[in-house]
């Protein structure tokens, strides 16, 4: 646990200094929490990258459906061969083409 006594502690085990309006503590306890919210946001990403991909394989054939034969409709993706991709291109004018 990070009581304040431990806190104290690593502030000055990692050599943290203050000034007249920063403690050595308040500034070792910022950094702390800038780097464990980096740690939460890259948890996040890396959970939610593996939960996407465990939809994936045998996944994808069950929940996902095929339309016009070029086109792979699932739950959070859908995707296209190059035939579908050409159609999608050839109905776009605006911005593809």
């Amino acid at each position: 646990m990070l009581d304040k006594t431990e806190q104290l502690r690593l502030a000055e085990r990692f050599g943290y200094t203050g000034d007249e309006v920063v403690l050595p503590v308040e500034k070792f306890m910022r950094d702390y929490f800038h780097h464990t919210g980096e740690v939460r946001y890259t948890a996040e990403a890396l959970s939610q990258r593996s939960s996407q991909a465990a939809l994936g394989g045998p996944a994808r054939a069950i929940f996902g459906h095929q339309v016009e034969g070029d086109f792979r409709v699932g739950p959070q993706f859908i995707s296209a061969t190059r035939r579908g991709l050409a159609k999608v291109k050839g109905t776009c004018r605006k911005c593809c083409g």
